[in-house]
């Protein structure tokens, strides 16, 4: 009988000897590991396969896997990941089997695999040195009188958009349910410089890292920065492409009414995180020196920069967070998880109902003739026909292509909003 907890699958794969070198392989890791971040995966699955034809170890297997799962085939990633999930019993491969299962419907799975997944990773972090101690019985009281002292933190970087936009969406949805927070963007000289306008005019707070010297740190770790601050009470972190909503609202007032410093959140069955980077809060005067902790971290291990706000999470905030945490996940099995407070249903799209959806996915594809590598200008306006915001494109294909926010792809293929190209 398997023990409570751990995960009984089919007979592990048989491993055989490489019947190619291994610099032949680290070769074939190297071209898997560039496509999929290029966001070929495709070609990255073609990678994995050779590993996988050369080695039969599990891992390339693995990536060959997550490769399905990225190009929509859930049903051949799931049946793939339960193939190998007992001889390579990883919390990334509980993962993809909690993704390809929440993608199928299966919900029991789901909260096995992604509950196995959160217990391994809490093995992980409880070897890793905690980087603050928590010193008061209690938080300072939650004042909605100072909204600057209350934040809503966000990174931002680049011209792209999906994020672009949605921050501007973003400070407009904290006015509605968050009065007494103030929106803060940390950006660099990538952001355009009418965003962080635009940002400002709809009453945010804009910072240059550069002006603070967090420049040298990962762009999604920027946020975290708002707990040097001062003058600085609570901060919210939240990812700039997903929107706030009246369901993570309720999970806030939930925690400012609390005596907890920290609070985390889990909505969706790929949440297999222990600290989502743009799903936590925390009450200042708990983490001292959160630049110097990150520099320090980032130099006791190679990391790759779209994950390291994740595993600085895990690996240095955790074991500080779960001392006094409220936790809302109705997902997953963690000690200590409750549900969400009721709530006004969210009004999007049901595909985007949950906290941390990814709204600013959507991407529009617009025809246009010019040769390929051609820089354009569009424009998108409203049914008023008032310009919305304009972007930067390159035709590639007879085209160019734009991630959106999901509200404005509404708006275009009901004909209301148009584009226009220049």
């Amino acid at each position: 009988m398997a023990r409570k907890g751990t995960i009984k699958t089919k007979a592990p794969v048989p491993a055989r000897r490489p019947a190619i070198t291994q610099q032949a392989l680290d070769a074939l890791g190297t071209r898997f590991r560039a496509a999929f971040a290029q966001g070929d995966y495709e070609k990255a699955r073609g990678f994995a396969a050779q590993a996988w034809e050369a080695t039969h170890s599990p891992q390339p297997l693995a990536d060959v896997a997550l490769c399905l799962l990225r190009l929509g085939q859930p049903q051949q990633a799931y049946h793939l990941y339960l193939r190998i999930v007992g001889e390579l019993g990883t919390a990334n491969t509980c993962d993809g089997l909690a993704e390809a299962a929440g993608q199928l419907g299966k919900r029991d799975e789901v909260r096995r695999f992604g509950s196995e997944s959160l217990r391994l990773k809490m093995l992980e972090a409880d070897k890793e040195q905690a980087a603050a101690t928590v010193g008061l019985p209690a938080p300072r009281c939650f004042d909605e009188r100072n909204r600057h002292r209350n934040l809503i933190a966000f990174s931002l970087f680049g011209g792209d958009p999906r994020y672009c936009e949605m921050a501007v969406l973003n400070v407009r949805a904290a006015r509605e349910f968050f009065p007494a927070w103030l929106c803060r963007f940390y950006v660099d000289d990538s952001v355009p410089a009418d965003v962080c306008g635009r940002l400002m005019r709809e009453g945010a707070a804009v910072i240059d890292v550069r002006s603070i010297g967090g420049q040298d740190l990962p762009g999604t770790m920027w946020r975290f920065l708002a707990l040097d601050d001062p003058a600085v009470d609570r901060v919210q972190f939240r990812d700039a492409d997903s929107l706030l909503s009246t369901r993570d609202q309720a999970a806030v007032r939930e925690w400012c009414a609390s005596d907890r410093w920290f609070h985390v959140m889990r909505d969706y069955h790929s949440h297999t995180e222990l600290m989502l980077a743009g799903m936590w809060g925390a009450c200042a005067g708990v983490l001292w020196d959160m630049a110097g902790d990150m520099r320090a971290y980032l130099r006791s291990r190679p990391f790759s920069s779209r994950y390291a706000d994740q595993h600085f999470l895990r690996h240095r905030v955790w074991k500080v967070a779960q001392r006094s945490l409220l936790m809302h996940d109705e997902w997953f099995d963690l000690p200590g998880s409750q549900p969400f407070p009721p709530h006004v249903p969210m009004t999007v799209d049901a595909r985007y109902a949950h906290v941390g959806a990814n709204i600013g996915a959507p991407s529009m594809h617009v025809l246009h003739d010019a040769p390929d590598g051609t820089q354009v200008r569009w424009t998108l306006y409203d049914a008023a026909g008032q310009a919305v915001c304009s972007y930067d494109a390159v035709v590639r294909g007879n085209g160019y292509e734009a991630s959106i926010p999901a509200p404005y792809a509404a708006e275009i293929s009901a004909g209301r909003w148009k584009v226009v190209t220049r």
